[in-house]
């Protein structure tokens, strides 16, 4: 009986997660938007005040805020193509990955090349998509390629890595 009651509070558990984590990225994608209008018409440099250089990283930058510049243009890019010029409804992305739609927004020329990648994004393994944009690329998949691996060596105290 203990096991029934553990499994029903994982499934409650889990659900608020999802829940929760859908909340999140919806909150987010808001604010994506606001910032892009920030940008796009130069809001941001009355926020930063007189006597500060108005820069876009500043007010990222800001602790109430505090985005990174790379995730913004990522997302940036992703809205301005995915979103604005092909239509597509944000909420219908909301779960995919954001280095998938990133690759979808590069590899799109279309609304209709989107959707199809989009369908494929929701459903295949990393490797798989990973293989579907190549071929979409006319590079070799990790099956067809004939792999010239490369050996580095890695230090164990700060990471850096060379090639061998």
């Amino acid at each position: 009986m203990e096991d029934t009651n553990k499994a029903q509070k994982a499934f409650e558990i889990d659900k608020s997660i999802k829940e929760d984590e859908l909340k999140r990225r919806m909150l987010f994608i808001s604010n994506i938007q606001k910032l892009i209008q920030m940008y796009d018409e130069d809001l941001y440099q009355f926020i930063l005040g007189e006597g500060v250089e108005p820069k876009w990283s500043a007010y990222l930058a800001d602790i109430e805020k505090f985005y990174s510049r790379g995730k913004i243009e990522r997302w940036r890019k992703i809205i301005t193509k995915l979103v604005t010029k092909f239509g597509i409804d944000i909420n219908s992305i909301i779960y995919i990955p954001e280095t998938r739609l990133e690759d979808i927004a590069n590899n799109s020329n279309s609304k209709e090349e989107a959707e199809e990648l989009i369908t494929q994004a929701k459903v295949l393994t990393s490797l798989d998509f990973k293989n579907l944009l190549r071929e979409k690329q006319g590079k070799p998949t990790t099956d067809e390629c004939e792999h010239k691996m490369v050996e580095y060596e890695i230090c164990s105290i700060c990471g850096v890595k060379k090639k061998r």
